[in-house]
């Protein structure tokens, strides 16, 4: 279980891949049988994992004896993967190294995403991008809109004039995101400030004034320390300096200037050969994003 709490926290595997690894590996019921769906969610929803016993029909809330088999960062995190509240990268199935602009150009007749496929000749097979569904208004070979989607990064490639105005936007909305993380962190150390100190009048009511019984301290206990794991894991990535301005902005000048700019021919158009296939016009938003004053 300890790879099952690890594999799905990471965002890697749908909880039905996890479950289909683990039952690949051996993992049965007391029946014998492969684990089912609903059990497998009570398996990631159990306390005992971090040497917690819960019996709620006796009132039984306890730390038990033994070592934990997952740490509590990792428990709570899944907890709250589960409960939705914190999102995690998913996997993407359909992704094809074949066909890397699968999903990602447009037919101009019907508007929908092409998809694309493998055709078999009478003595090889073909790659073609087409439409979907009953429009056949696209149905273009795979080496030729690669071809026009680099003639498209070409042409988009930016003048140096121009990178001098992306870096003083990207400057700009760097110092701004830098006063909204430090009010997140002076936020997050706040509510952690507060949770100690009502972690402090709990072990005073209990310990020393004697007002409340040892089962509601228990739960008391137990949710404002999993509050308190909360908040320190929201900490970190708020606090995280790893990444600053400017090794941000080197990777993304970099990337824009590698662009091919040589050998590619001028891009045709819809009378001479492009097939009605239409490219995202995001980037041209973001230019004028950019160049829009603040």
């Amino acid at each position: 279980m300890r790879r099952a709490f690890q594999d799905f926290v990471t965002g890697r595997f749908t909880k039905h891949e996890v479950r289909k690894n683990l039952n690949a590996l051996g993992l049965r019921t007391r029946r014998g049988r492969p684990v089912p769906s609903q059990a497998f969610d009570a398996m990631l929803r159990n306390r005992a994992y971090i040497a917690q016993i819960d019996i709620p029909d006796f009132g039984i809330s306890t730390c038990g004896d033994f070592e934990p088999l997952i740490s509590e960062k990792v428990f709570f995190r899944v907890q709250g993967v589960l409960d939705g509240r914190y999102e995690v990268p998913t996997p993407r199935q359909r992704n094809d190294p074949d066909f890397p602009l699968r999903g990602y150009v447009g037919c101009e007749s019907c508007g929908k995403p092409l998809t694309a496929s493998w055709s078999r000749g009478r003595r090889e097979y073909y790659a073609y991008y087409h439409c979907r569904g009953r429009c056949r208004a696209v149905n273009i070979s795979k080496g030729k809109l690669e071809e026009l989607f680099v003639d498209e990064l070409t042409r988009l490639q930016p003048t140096d004039g121009f990178m001098r105005l992306v870096k003083e936007r990207v400057l700009s909305a760097w110092r701004e995101m830098q006063g909204g993380a430090r009010q997140r962190i002076a936020a997050i150390e706040r509510k952690q400030k507060s949770i100690r100190e009502k972690l402090d009048r709990l072990d005073e009511a209990f310990l020393y004034e004697r007002t409340i019984e040892i089962d509601t301290y228990d739960r008391h206990r137990d949710q404002l320390r999993e509050e308190l794991t909360l908040a320190q894991m929201d900490l970190t990535p708020a606090s995280s300096k790893k990444w600053t301005w400017r090794a941000s902005w080197r990777s993304q000048s970099a990337f824009c200037r590698g662009l091919p700019n040589s050998g590619c021919r001028p891009r045709p158009n819809s009378d001479n050969g492009s097939n009605n296939c239409s490219f995202p016009t995001e980037s041209r938003s973001t230019v004028k994003v950019l160049l829009e004053p603040a």
